[in-house]
Order: structure tokens, then sequence, then C-alpha cells
């Protein structure tokens, strides 16, 4: 016979995928329960157990006890159900409800524990369940969306508690039961947390946390009874609670006005829940105790008398309260330690001063003490006749004798206190006549004969003031005249004299009773005498000024002809001074003019070799210097041909320097406040600490001045100028600048309302290893127009590297400013060497560098207008290239052009950066129509850079015009 094989059934099939599914063989359990559903497509079992193997439980329990993972979107689940007999289908979808509560507990957990992003990651689990299984979403998204510490939050968690509590008996309570008890712990800790914190405020605990401590049910915090609100332990009854926290705060320490408010309110709160008689019983006996205690205040006590207006003893009470220690407080309004004190001096040991001030003391206290006892009586009176008539007849009889007694006792400590202080008062005045009198007849004498004796020392003086038309330039030469002595000796005995005597005659004058008069022959004597020696006085100390101002004009034109001569200057500081011929100051010291406000002619001369001090060769000018030539200067210390320029410098030249030392150099001003117009500085070179072509700090003005021909090594360095909050105009340089750190083409910064550089240009190379700028370092505030840049810029990149710019490396506005660039071009290279200890942050921009908002200035104003770039890059791999994050509409380009889009690095724009191909903007028509600028101003040439015409300098005081050519060849 022939074997006949057969294959499985189907039950078979299953019970062999259910056994591997409890050994944990999961892939074996999927393929027996796949082999089921190829022999019986419609096998509830078979689905649900490919389910179970996708999540790998054991058995449809573990689903929610271990994974908790949401199953209605699965397909093998959705399968089960379609296939499923009808108790199948109830209990398949029991376990998915228990599945998503599962969930939720998780969800609930984490966002309580403040794992939000646990939270969040089991809440999009949770959200792809069916939208008819979605188990308390809303309340889900709260939890995770709604501040923990608001009113609401409680309630909502009160309404959570009670929705698991009528949650329906999926067979597994202990989720139910789990949700509860952590929806409750939280609710409990909220409101114990809440209640101390009501406790430790006391009276400044704010009404709010009274209202959700005690009903967090209530939607407006009206009565709502109900028995979760208990949760925490403490009374479940919103009127109950709002006893309790009346008692509580009543505990609490210290009393006030608020204090009490706060416990009026928990009480009527209490019967507006819950209309009881004895909540009404507890609010009495809480006003009563409040106002019979020994240390309530009036204000405490009147608060409890308008909540209760009727009752005879509080309003009697308050009465007692405002007369407690009535004894201290209606007392002398002098102590006797100062009476008595001024009572032992003598007339000697105090003033006029003194005097005032006591008697000003006792007239005070009398008024005062009038004004407070009628205070008095006004605050307590109305009281005290309420008490009497809200009392019993027993009452009555008692308020009535206490009342009368007490407004004699006040009447009579008043009187008492008055009478005191008159006593006082004459005694003082008594004191003070005496004293007078005594020493009265020995001070006129003595006061007369200073008087007569001032007078005649101020008559020997009064012929010194007809030399009005003498002048002198020296101390020195002054005192070589005799009759000088006898001025100076009146002028000094006048002084001496007229002190003694108006500190001798003061005593006279001090009190001038009605018994005792001071003589009219001595104040007559004493009142010329001391306005004549402080009348006399300043007149010949003003002629004596006088004097010394008019010596200048005295001298004419003084010639300088030797290096001797030059020395004069100091003598006569205000004259003028024509400089004849060319001084040389080889081996020879020279000592700086400590000010001039005259005015030196150079004439075209120079001034050679000369070694500049400390303070240069003038340290604060206030008057004028031109046409004068300063050739192969040194210095020992920081080189400044001026420290301070207050005054004018015009066509002053500093040429053929050769820099050896580690100092600075800070070119013609050190700060200029005042005017340099057509000057220059060239041909220097060698190496220094700092350099500034022209001016360290610019506050005036400087015009058609220029630096050129420099070829210099330094730390850091700025070409023309390093701070500028004047005007420049029409200035340019020309150069070279190797510097370790920070350089800058022309100036470092431009800072200030009205700063301005307008016409200007530079050229060369400037080498940095720090911050890098073509032209303009920085712009805090002012105006950049009409000029460029053909500086081709290296930045040597380094540990502390910064940004760089061809024309402006950095634009850095304060609250309130306005920064405008107009009219203005970069047409040199920028490059970017690798360093040793290069990092890569390195922000760079042909027109602009960087715009730094870090200040976070909410209002400014920045606008770029008609301008382009052409310069190039050479970037090394430290380049960056986007600098600082700013607020949109930081800059605001106007008709601005660029080859490349980061030619403005580091800046959110509003308005665009217009790309155009570089040879494209060199074309004459682009610059005069496209961009607009004015030919009047510019050459134009095309297929050439655009260059400044040369500037004029027009001076009302002057009638001809001087000029500097400012033109740069292409």
């Amino acid at each position: 016979m022939s074997e006949v094989n057969s294959a499985p059934s189907s039950e078979s099939l299953l019970e062999r995928g259910y056994f591997f599914l409890k050994e944990s063989e999961f892939k074996t359990s999927t393929l027996y329960f796949n082999r089921v559903l190829d022999i019986a497509p419609k096998t509830a079992a078979a689905y649900w157990g490919l389910l179970l193997s996708e999540y790998q439980c054991k058995e449809s329990k573990e689903l929610y006890l271990r994974l908790a993972v949401p199953i209605n979107n699965s397909n093998n689940f959705k399968y089960a159900i379609e296939n499923a007999n009808e108790e199948q289908r109830n209990e398949y979808n029991r376990i998915a409800k228990l599945v998503l509560l599962a969930c939720h507990k998780k969800v609930l957990k984490n966002a309580l524990d403040g794992n939000d992003f646990l939270a969040k990651k089991w809440a999009s689990h949770y959200s792809e369940a069916k939208a008819e299984n979605k188990l308390f979403q809303k309340e889900n998204q709260f939890i995770r969306k709604s501040g923990k510490d608001s009113p609401s939050f409680l309630k909502f968690l009160l309404s959570l508690y009670a929705k698991y509590d009528g949650l329906e008996n999926l067979g597994e309570e202990n989720i139910v039961i789990s949700l509860k008890e952590t929806v409750k712990a939280e609710y409990s800790a909220r409101m114990e947390a809440l209640l101390n914190k009501i406790k430790k405020n006391g009276a400044t605990c704010l009404y709010e946390d009274l209202l959700t401590w005690a009903n967090p049910l209530a939607a407006e915090y009206e009565a709502e009874k109900t028995a979760d609100i208990g949760l925490d332990g403490h009374p479940s009854s919103s009127g109950d609670r709002f006893i309790f926290l009346a008692e509580e705060m009543y505990k609490t320490v210290g009393v006030s006005v608020e204090k009490y408010a706060k416990i009026d309110y928990c009480y009527e709160m209490a019967l507006k829940c819950e209309p009881k008689e004895e909540y009404s019983a507890k609010r009495a006996a809480f006003y009563e105790a409040a106002v019979m205690c020994d240390g309530a205040t009036p204000s405490e006590i009147d608060f409890i008398i308008s909540l209760s207006p009727n009752i005879a003893k509080y309003h009697w009470k308050y009465v007692l309260a405002y007369t407690k220690n009535l004894s201290e407080r209606l007392t002398s309004y002098i102590k006797d330690s100062e009476y008595n004190s001024f009572m032992k001096k003598a007339k000697e040991q105090y003033d006029e001063g003194d005097v005032d001030k006591l008697l000003g003391k006792q007239r005070k206290g009398e008024a005062d003490l009038k004004t407070e006892y009628d205070a008095l009586m006004k605050a307590i009176s109305p009281y005290a006749e309420k008490a009497l008539e809200l009392s019993s007849l027993e009452e009555k009889e008692v308020y009535s004798r206490d009342w009368e007694n007490f407004k004699k006792e006040l009447s009579a400590d008043k009187d008492e206190n008055l009478k005191a202080l008159e006593e006082r008062t004459n005694k003082i005045n008594e004191k003070v006549k005496n004293d007078n009198k005594q020493g009265s007849t020995a001070v006129n004498k003595k006061g007369v004969l200073l008087s007569l004796l001032s007078l005649l020392v101020l008559a020997l003086a009064i012929p010194i003031y007809l030399f009005v038309d003498y002048t002198f330039n020296s101390l020195t030469e002054l005192l070589k005249y005799p009759l000088i002595y006898v001025y100076l000796i009146a002028l000094a005995a006048t002084v001496v004299i007229s002190l003694i005597q108006i500190k001798a005659t003061k005593k006279i004058c001090k009190y001038k009773t009605v018994k005792y008069k001071i003589p009219i022959y001595y104040k007559a004597v004493m009142k010329t005498a001391r306005v004549l020696s402080w009348v006399i006085l300043p007149v010949a100390v003003g002629f004596l000024v006088y004097s010394y101002i008019r010596y200048p004009e005295n001298l004419g034109t003084v010639s300088i002809s030797s290096v001797e001569d030059l020395q004069l200057i100091k003598n006569a500081p205000a004259a003028v001074f024509s400089l004849e011929a060319d001084l040389d100051f080889t081996d020879k010291e020279y000592n700086s003019i400590g000010s001039f406000r005259g005015e030196i002619l150079g004439n075209g001369h120079s001034i050679s070799n000369l070694n500049l001090p400390e303070n240069g060769f003038i340290k604060t000018n206030r008057g004028a210097i031109s046409d004068l030539n300063i050739v192969s200067p040194t210095s020992d210390v920081d080189f400044n041909f001026i420290v301070n320029n207050n005054g004018k410098l015009k066509n002053i030249v500093l040429s053929d320097i050769v820099l050896e030392s580690e100092n600075d150099f800070s070119g013609i001003a050190d700060t200029n406040k005042g005017k340099i117009v057509s000057c220059s500085v060239n041909k220097i070179s060698g190496e220094c600490n700092d350099f500034v072509g022209v001016c360290n700090s610019n506050k005036g003005e400087i015009m058609a001045t220029t630096v050129s021909e420099v070829n210099i090594k330094t730390k850091s360095g700025d070409g023309f100028a390093s701070v500028n909050s004047g005007t420049i105009i029409g200035c340019s340089f020309s150069g070279n600048l190797d510097a370790k750190g920070t350089v800058n083409g022309f100036i470092s910064s431009i800072n200030g309302a009205k700063a301005t550089v307008e016409r200007c240009f530079a050229s060369g190379t400037v080498k940095g290893g720090q911050t890098v700028s073509g032209f303009i370092g920085r712009i805090n505030e002012g105006i950049l127009k009409d000029s460029y840049s053909l500086v081709n810029t290296t930045q040597l990149c380094c540990e502390y590297n910064d940004s760089i710019g061809g024309l402006v490396r950095e634009i850095s506005p304060s609250d309130g400013t306005d920064i405008e660039i107009k009219n203005c071009y970069f047409g040199g290279k920028i490059t970017i060497l690798p360093g040793e200890d290069s990092e890569e942050y390195e922000i760079v921009g042909g027109l602009i560098g960087v715009c730094d908002s870090r200040s976070g200035s909410p209002s400014y104003s920045i606008l770029v207008d008609s301008c382009f770039n052409v310069g190039t890059y050479n970037l090394s791999a430290v380049y960056k290239g986007f600098g600082w994050t700013a607020k949109k509409g930081q800059i605001t380009l106007n008709n601005t052009y660029g080859f490349w889009e980061n030619d403005i690095g580091g800046a959110k724009l509003d308005g665009e950066l217009k790309i155009m191909q570089r040879n494209n903007m060199f074309a004459a028509k682009f610059i005069t129509e496209t961009l607009g600028w004015d030919t009047e101003i510019w050459n134009v040439k095309q297929g050439y850079y655009p260059t400044l015409k040369e500037y004029v300098v027009v001076e009302a005081e002057e009638s001809q015009e001087d000029t500097s050519s400012l033109v740069e060849e292409a």
C-alpha cells in the first residue's frame, strides 16, 4: 500500500504558533500564523497572534503591562477585529482600551515629572490611535501645555480624577487605580504647597491663592460642593475650607489690617458657600478676640468696627488704644539736655544761629502741642460718642465718667507743657540779653579802631591803581619796581585787618534786643570799612590781571631768527611771532611751551632736527600756527607735535621722520578740538608701538590734509586718525602699514551725532593680525560720504581673529543713532592668510565686514546709499563669511552694487545688494547716471576708477583760497 501524507490543519498550526509565542520564538510563531492564514484567511486568532509577535509579547496582557504601545493602527489588529466573533471582538477591544490607558499613564507621569521629551514621545504614540479610542486626549495635551502653577491646573486635576473615577471596569482596575493615585498625589502636593505659601505670607498672601485653595473647582469661585475637593486630606466642603483658612491665618505671626481683611474675607466666602450659624458664630468670636486683645492698634480696631459697627465696647476700645502711652506723646518739644547745655555756655561759645534754632524749637513745640491736642480730640471724640450711644445703661455710666475724667487730664497736661515752653523761652532771651550787654563796651572800642586802621591802609594802596598802563611779561620783571612792594603789602594788610575787624565786630551785631542797641556811629564806621575793603581789593587785583593781558598788545610782532629766540614764546604766549630764518636744533635741547594763545607765522621756513619732549612743540595751542615746516623731528617719548589743539594749524608740514622706538606716533596733534587746515605728514618710515598719521582724537575740523609716503611697522595703526567725532573733509592717506594687531587704512572709528568723513580716500597697503580695514574700522554713529579706498588689505589669522572690511570693517550702532554711508566704493584687494593658531571665524565684506547688533538696540537708522564694491578677494580656508545674527532691517540698502553676494557680510538687509559684473561698474554712465554721483566732486572716466577732484578750502576771514589736490590716479 502506498502512504498518504496529510497536511497539518489550521487548528494545529495555530496551536504551534501560540506554543512558540509563549517560548518567545517570535519569528517562528510569525511563520506558523502566516501559514494558518494561507489555509484560513479569516482566522482572527492568527491575526491576533501576528499582532503579539509584532510587539514581541507572549500574551495579550503584556501589551499594556509591559509595552503600553498603541495597537489600533496595526493592520493585524484591524484584521483581527474584522474576522473575530463577538466574544473575541469584545476581548480585543478591551485589550486596546487598556493599552491606551497605559499610554495615558506614561504621558501623565512624564508630564508631571517634567520629562517633556518623553511626554512628547508617548503623546505621538498615543495620537496614532483611532479617533474613537483617544481616551483623555484633550486632558493629555493640557498637562503638557498649561502652567502647573496656575489655579486652573488644580481644577483640571480634580476633573481628571473624577473622569478616572467614573471609568468603566475593563477587568484590569490596577491601571485605573494607578492613574487615580498619580493625579491624587500631584493634587495633594500642589494644595499643600499652596497652603504653606498662604501661611508663610500671612497678611501679604494673595486673595487668588485663598480662593484657589478653598474652592479650586468653581469657575468664579462660587459655592460648588463636591467630594473630590478634599483629596488633599483637608475638609471637602468649600465652606469648611474657608473656615479652616481663616483659623490658620489667625495663627500666623503678626497683626495688621491686611491680615484681618483676609481673615474676614475667608469668613465671608464660607458663609457665601454655606450660610451656617456655626460660621457666623466663629466670625463674631474672631471679631471680639481681635478687638479686645492688648496688642490691637487703632487702625486694626477701626477695621473691625467697620465690619461690626453696632458694638459699644469696640468703639470704647478704640478710644483706649488711641490714647495709650499718651503721657509719652504730649510732652515737651525740646529735650532738657539741649536747654541745659545752652544755659551753661558763655557768650563766645554760641552764635545767633544756635539761639534761633533753640527758640524755633520752643515756638514749634507750642504750635505742635496745640495741633496734636486738637487732632487727638477730633480723632477719638466720634468713637467715644458712639460708644455712649450704643452702650447699655450700665456701660454708659462707666464710659461717661471715664470720658469726662480723660478730657480734664488731657487739657491739664496740655496747659502744663505750654507753660513749661513759655518759661524756657523767657530764660533763653534773658541770657542772650545779659551776654550781649557784658561784652559790648570793649568790643565797640576795638571794632572802631580796627575799622579806622583798615581805611588808612586802603588809602595808601589807592595810588597804585593809577599805574594802569604799566605792563610786564614776567613776575621777575614786575618785582624790580619798589612801588609794587608797597602795593602788595597794602593788599595783604587790607585782607588781614578786614578779617580781624569783621570777626571782632560781628559779636556786637548778633542779638539786637529791644533794651540794648548798638551805637549808630559805630555801625556806620564798621559798614563803611567793610564795603571799602571788599570793593577796592578785587578792583586792584583786576588791574593787575588786565596789565598782564595787555602785555602782548604792546609788543607788536616779535621776530625769531635763532634757536634762542624761539624760547621767547614762553615769555609772551599771547604775542605774534614771525619766523625769519630756518632753525636747526641739532645737539640742542628744546623745552615745550605749556600754553600758547598768540600767533606763529612760519613764513615757509623750517625747523629741523627738533627733539620733541613729552609735551610736544606746544602742549596746548589756543592760537594760530601757519606755514611752518618741521623736518626730521625725533622724540624719545610718544611723538606729539601738538598735544592739545584748540586753535588753528594751517600749512604745517611734518616730513622726513624715522621712527626707531616702541613709543606712539600721533602726527600733528594728539587731540584736536580746533582746526587743522592744508597740513601734511610725509616721508615716514621705521617702527613704533602705535601709529596715527594726523590726529589721535578729532573733535574739531580737519580739512585738505594728507598723509603720504608712509612705510611703517607697528603693533597697531590708523593711516589718518584714530577716533573722529568731528569733521574730516578733503583728506587722504597713501602708504604701507604693517601691523601685528588692529590696523585701519584711514580711521579707526567714526563716533558722534555730528561726526563726518567726506571727500577722503586711502591707497597703498595695510596688513594686520586682528581686525583689519582698508578705510574705516568702525562706525558707531555719523556720516561717511563721497569717499573711497584703493587699499590692498591683508589679514594674518591668529587666535583673536575678528573681521575684515574693504570700506568699513564694522557698523556698531547704539540706541537712537543714525549712520549714513553714501557715494562710496572699495577698489582694493582683501587677502586672508592663515596663521599657526587660526580659528574658523573670519568675517569678510568688501563694502562692510559686519554689523554688530549685540547691544540689542531697538531704534537706530543705518543707510547705505549709492555705493559699490569692485574690490577683489583672496580668501584662505579660515574664511567664514557671515557675522553675528542681527534683526531684519539692520541695514537699509539703496542703489548699492557688488559683484559678490557677501560684499556686505554678517548683516540682514532691507533692500537688495544688486549683483553686477565687476567690469560694468567702471562705466562712466554707471557712475553718473545709475549712482548719480556729482561730477563737481568726482573725476569720472570710462573704464577707470572714479577719483576725487581737488578740495578747495574757503575761509571767510581770508581773502584768498587754500587748495589741496586730492587726485589719485587709477
